[in-house]
């Protein structure tokens, strides 16, 4: 019962993130939630600039004003509960981290702030992960756990790198949107005095609005281009990875994960990202318009060109023996190859390539190689 009660609830927790993305100040609201469905004490989201720290957003769940104000007097100190910066380098943005695994001395007497700060209030140990870290800003989340709830479990951090996803999607495009509250009866006013390209689509990709930016690429034909009024990307790869996001964000978005959260494209020596924002549920995004399913945030990219194995994955649902097949052929190894160097059977890596084929559209190896140089770029 505890798992189907998880998973119920997780619809209404994607829909209060994605709320935010349109109002940040729903985020009170929604990191209460996050915190009563993982069973936190409280709960603080922080994101700032980069490298002149000036807040972007911040807000807290659970916690009193007065320990706030202590907390803020820490300054850059905070971060040396988690071993220091350079420490917190090394985390893997993208799951979730526990204080009591990755420096076990912050919750020590030894370190000030958990004797001042964390233990005062009963907090046992803490959960964190990656907003954002481009060249634009750096941001945080992160959850306090009372000692009456007990020790952290693998429920809790299951359910946060689903979420982890969504939270990330929420917070990037509310930075497009230049991290303000809209109404929803102004949303296509706000979004149509946006620099970067918005379409607002159906679940078919039928365009039903598009800011000035979107349509001066629409005209131009790049980075997408108007085919029978539906939208359309020249690549191989982005083309149905956007298509499948936007018909996950029209009926399930729950299940959205990181696909639609930074499709990549390249073309020539311009690279873009797509960024999905479902519109269908939720208390706000329902108003933007009736018929409308997803809007399409087309943003230049921020960081140089890497290979991105495990996002590969995800904008194609390729299990990570999958992945590494792609990554080996996209390369130019072949399946004999592949098994030499790997240890599998050949009619193993032939299984793979195959899923792999019907999953990508491709159907040849030099298609999966165009498809791989068209998604080699990074993408948050």
């Amino acid at each position: 019962m505890e798992q189907a009660f998880a998973l119920d609830e997780m619809s209404d927790l994607v829909a209060a993130i994605y709320d935010c993305a349109i109002d940040p100040n729903e985020w009170p609201r929604a990191l209460a939630a996050l915190c009563a469905a993982m069973n936190f004490k409280s709960a603080a989201l922080n994101l700032r600039t980069y490298p002149s720290g000036d807040i972007l957003l911040l807000y807290t769940s659970g916690i009193e004003q007065h320990w706030l104000e202590k907390l803020h007097g820490y300054g850059a100190e905070a971060l040396e509960q988690w071993g220091g910066i350079g420490k917190l380098l090394t985390y893997d943005p993208n799951q979730p981290a526990l204080m009591s695994e990755k420096h076990k001395e912050g919750l020590t007497e030894a370190n000030r702030i958990y004797v001042e700060w964390t233990k005062p209030r009963g907090i046992i140990d803490v959960m964190a992960f990656g907003l954002a870290r481009d060249g634009a800003a750096v941001g945080t989340m992160a959850f306090g756990r009372h000692r009456d709830a007990g020790p952290v479990t693998e429920r809790e951090l299951s359910l946060a790198r689903l979420l982890i996803p969504h939270l990330q999607r929420s917070v990037a495009i509310s930075r497009l949107l230049d991290i303000g509250s809209i109404k929803s009866d102004m949303f296509q006013s706000v979004v149509d005095a946006l620099s970067v390209g918005v379409v607002v689509t159906d679940v078919s990709l039928k365009i039903i609005h598009a800011n000035q930016a979107a349509q001066r690429m629409l005209s131009a034909g790049a980075p997408v281009s108007a085919v029978k009024g539906r939208l359309s990307v020249p690549s191989p790869g982005a083309t149905p990875a956007l298509s499948r996001a936007v018909t996950k964000a029209a009926t399930d978005e729950k299940s959205l994960g990181s696909n639609g959260f930074g499709i990549p494209l390249r073309l020539g020596d311009q690279t873009h990202v797509f960024h999905v924002l479902p519109l269908r549920s939720g208390q706000l995004r329902p108003t933007v318009s009736v018929s409308a399913d997803a809007a399409i945030f087309i943003t230049p990219s921020r960081k140089s060109p890497l290979w991105p194995e495990l996002e590969i994955a995800s904008l194609f649902d390729l299990t990570p023996a999958e992945a590494k097949v792609f990554e080996k052929i996209s390369a130019g190894a072949s399946p004999q190859q592949i098994a030499a160097e790997t240890g599998a059977a050949q009619s193993t890596i032939k299984t793979h390539l195959l899923q792999v084929f019907a999953k990508t559209g491709c159907h040849r190896q030099a298609e999966l190689v165009a498809l791989a140089s068209s998604l080699k770029l990074p993408v948050w």
